[in-house]
């Protein structure tokens, strides 16, 4: 820059063109270097990042080139406004509890206490916490991630990282403390909460989702019980194979069963949580109800809350991910009358255990729908309503449920146009900024933040129709002529094979397959594992199809496209030497050769 910078000068002093002509050079080469140098700089970022789609964008963002975004400044005192809304955060749980009970009296549900049943387990059985060691402790503090925040303490992974060998020996003996005096460090309870604005007004409590930080030690406490406790549940298969949230493969004695109960009584007790804005940090307020938010073992006690909720249904089934809950019915159309009548009893089975557990249902928010053939949803009645804790419930065309969005025909039409709508989006946001990235970051870029959202829960919907498979086929070849800097009208497929991607019919017969692994070999969960059944559990022949799948019998179309029946004739059309892979990678790689190698014949 020094000479760039002397060359301009000395051209303004002669006029000379020789002056000119150097001075341009030396220009293309200072903008060469800042251009390698920023491209150098986003592919760390990249790097650093690229198992976080937040921080992703975050890049992305700031490479693109526009101005930067002021933030709404706050027209109040900013110690005024972290109060207002501390004292909003802090109390939604206890509003919600509030809410259920006069719910409840509004739709003359009981909300008496049960005694819980007891459940017998022999002493050798029952929970207890283990004293670890430094060894065990270690890995856990190397596999915190980088860019998570810090709590309250401002202490965040990377210091822990550079520091572990001076604190390993005192972290593992302050949670080794923690688990034999069964308390809960206190200053590890303290949460710090900041504000992210959702629409509307930024002054409003309500119109914010709150971030609650916690200090970064507290979660290695908390994933060394969380892999004790969690691996005990699994084991003794204590938890509902109803719930799929926070579930692997699914995202003592008596007096030491009460030593558990009380580690646990202690780390959910006497919680605080203060709101930062700007600077100003609001008065600490307690937490009353539910479990931390944020922290690593909320979302395993909260299964454990709702563990006893798919037993309260009779004639329908209860499944749940989470707090995210469905209650389905099958039935013949000429049981309609029946099936909408006990599906109301078990709905309302289901609003009481919920309003006694104080737990809030919302059914405005409550969505019903009607699932069949066009011949089939053509016969049913003009009324079809259900009633629902003084609503009546009318069918929907449409829902979306963990982001894929049902129909009544399950053909997954307005699925395929809002995601092409999205990923559309996204990548005209990247395609902005792709001068700065270099082919192999613009890869990593689009792959993590577009084409993984292409194929979410693809085999709930590959079964699409061509047409659909033709619409999703338009986000990949915009993202190849990204990643490649191609012109609009290049013809795609020589990109594709550039790039090794598989064009989105085998992509999605790919993740069908791996899928289908996955069950065969019970790396999925026991759900979709058991619907597959090998041809050698039935007899002990030794046959060409010894090691095939049993078809199951489908009579109807719809049936014939459900996952299970296109998992067998996948499997059984594999070649031998690809089911014979000894692990999940190995077949995801010998798949893709097989395929990409098919492709280019």
């Amino acid at each position: 820059m020094k000479t760039r910078d002397q060359l301009h000068h000395r051209y303004l002093q002669t006029r000379d063109v020789l002056d000119w002509s150097n001075f341009k050079d030396a220009r293309k080469a200072v903008k060469r270097m800042l251009k390698d140098s920023e491209r150098n700089y986003y592919l760390d970022e990249v790097q650093r990042h690229k198992n976080n789609p937040g921080s992703l964008w975050r890049i992305i963002n700031q490479a693109i080139p526009s101005k930067s975004k002021e933030k709404h400044p706050y027209t109040k005192d900013p110690k005024t406004v972290a109060d207002e809304f501390n004292q909003f955060f802090s109390s939604v749980g206890k509003n919600a509890a509030d809410a259920s009970i006069r719910l409840a009296e509004e739709n003359n549900i009981t909300v008496e206490e049960t005694p819980l049943e007891t459940v017998y387990m022999p002493s050798q059985d029952l929970f207890s916490f283990r004293t670890v060691t430094s060894e065990k402790v270690r890995p856990v503090i190397a596999s915190l991630p980088l860019n998570k925040s810090p709590g309250p303490d401002k202490i965040n992974s990377r210091i822990l990282k550079d520091c572990l060998p001076v604190i390993l020996g005192p972290l593992t003996h302050i949670i080794n403390c923690s688990i034999t005096s069964h308390t809960f460090p206190i200053a590890w309870k303290e949460a710090e909460v900041i504000p992210i604005v959702k629409d509307g007004d930024h002054e409003v409590a309500s119109n914010n989702r709150p971030i609650s930080l916690l200090a970064i030690a507290s979660k290695l406490c908390e994933k060394i019980v969380l892999e004790q406790f969690s691996s005990y549940l699994i084991s003794k298969n204590l938890l509902s194979p109803h719930q799929s949230g926070n579930k692997k493969l699914h995202s003592t004695e008596t007096l030491n069963i009460f030593t558990t109960v009380q580690w646990f009584k202690s780390y959910l007790s006497d919680r605080f949580q203060s709101t930062r804005i700007n600077s100003a940090l609001s008065d600490p307020l307690p937490i009353t109800h539910g479990v931390p938010q944020g922290a690593t073992l909320s979302p395993l006690l909260f299964c454990i809350y709702l563990n006893d909720l798919p037993s309260v249904s009779r004639d329908s089934s209860l499944e749940s991910y989470v707090d995210d809950s469905k209650v389905l019915l099958s039935f013949p159309l000429r049981q309609i009358d029946a099936a909408i009548a006990n599906l109301e009893q078990d709905l309302h089975r289901v609003a009481s255990w919920c309003c006694k557990n104080h737990l809030l249902i919302n059914p405005g928010k409550t969505k019903y729908m009607m699932i069949g053939t066009r011949q089939m949803m053509s016969k049913l009645p003009t009324d079809t309503s259900i009633s629902f804790l003084g609503k009546s419930l009318k069918p929907v065309d449409s829902a979306k449920d963990l982001g894929v969005t049902l129909d009544r025909h399950l053909n997954y039409d307005k699925h395929v146009s809002l995601l092409v709508s999205s990923c559309m989006n996204k990548l005209c946001q990247i395609n902005r900024a792709k001068n700065s990235f270099d082919t192999k970051t613009l890869s990593e870029v689009i792959s993590s933040l577009v084409i993984s959202k292409m194929v979410y829960c693809s085999s709930v919907w590959s079964n699409t129709s061509a047409s659909n498979v033709k619409k999703v086929q338009s986000i990949q070849n915009f993202a190849c002529k990204i990643v490649t800097k191609s012109r609009k009208f290049d013809h795609v497929t020589p990109l594709l094979r550039e790039l090794n991607w598989l064009p989105v019919d085998k992509l999605l017969y790919f993740r069908d397959a791996s899928l289908t692994y996955k069950c065969v070999n019970n790396l999925a969960p026991d759900y979709l594992c058991n619907k597959l059944i090998k041809r050698s559990s039935i007899h002990d022949r030794r046959t060409r199809t010894h090691d095939s799948l049993q078809i199951p019998l489908f009579k109807t179309a719809a049936g014939q496209r459900s996952f299970t029946y296109r998992a067998v004739h996948i499997w059984n059309n594999l070649d031998k030497n690809l089911k014979d892979c000894s692990s999940l990678k190995i077949f995801k790689v010998a798949l893709k050769k097989h395929l990409l190698a098919k492709d280019n014949i």
